[in-house]
Parts: C-alpha cells; sequence; structure tokens
C-alpha cells in the first residue's frame, strides 16, 4: 500500500495536515493518505511529510486512526504523536535538522522554541531530535544555565 500525498487549501489555517490510514477492512484495500497544507513553509512542509511517512510507517504505534495536525508555536501545544512518529526516522532523513539543533542547543538550553527557532527546524522536529539526542546521552546540558 503506497501513501499517497495531496497538497490542500485548509479552510482552517491553523491545520498543517491531515493524515487517513490505509483500511484493511474495506475492499479494495485503498491506501493511506496524507493532505499537506499547499501554502506550509519548506521545512514545516518537510517535516509533516515526515510525520506522515512515520505515521505510514508505523501504524499499529498509532491505532490506525485518521490525525488532523495542528500548527504549534509552543512545547505545550506540540501533539505528542507528532515527536513520536519523527523520532525514529528524522536523523536519518534530515541529518542537516540534527546539526543544526546540535548547534543551537548550548546557549539556548531549555529553551526549545529558540532552539527551533534559530535552527530554523519546524518545533516538532526539534523536539524529536533533542529526545533522541538526550535518550542517547549526547545532549550536553549545563546545570547552572
Amino acid at each position: 500500500m503506497p501513501l499517497r500525498v495531496y497538497d490542500w487549501r485548509f479552510r482552517d489555517r491553523s491545520t498543517e495536515m491531515l493524515y487517513v490510514p490505509e483500511d484493511p477492512l474495506r475492499e479494495p484495500v485503498l491506501e493511506a493518505r496524507a493532505a499537506v497544507g499547499e501554502d506550509l513553509a519548506p521545512n514545516a512542509r518537510i517535516a509533516r511529510l515526515h510525520e506522515a511517512r512515520g505515521y505510514y510507517e508505523r501504524p499499529l504505534s498509532f491505532k490506525r486512526r485518521f490525525r488532523g495536525c495542528k500548527a504549534a508555536a509552543r512545547v505545550e501545544d506540540v501533539d505528542p504523536d507528532a515527536v513520536r512518529a519523527l523520532r525514529p526516522f528524522i536523523e536519518q532523513w534530515e541529518p542537516g535538522w540534527v546539526e543544526a539543533v546540535k548547534q543551537e542547543w548550548p546557549g539556548r538550553q531549555g529553551d526549545v522554541e529558540s532552539v527551533a527557532f534559530f535552527a530554523e527546524v519546524p518545533l516538532q522536529a526539534t523536539m524529536a531530535i533533542l529526545a533522541n539526542l538526550h535518550e542517547r546521552g549526547e545532549l550536553n546540558v549545563d546545570e547552572n544555565a
């Protein structure tokens, strides 16, 4: 089953992507589909496409359900499933983003929104990268910061 991606103009400007998983109970089996906002910034579009691929590659982790993905400007607004979908793959798909986040982290520890802004990496991808680095012990944390 392929993942089919459509450009879409959403009425609600805060909607960035709509992901609809394949339905194995339907005959014939349909492909998974993702509608991505046609007016997204290039990096935001890439992040949403990677997120859709993450949902597609690991459907059982996300209970094969419909996903509406909204823009987030703060860490509190980011859907944890978006970060979970990106974590296994983001470093191999976007190594340049990893380097940008690593470069911005030392001066902005604890301020994930600033790291994302100055690294020019979407917030959900920045959070996935930081979680991976932290899990491997590669994230230098200054206790005095």
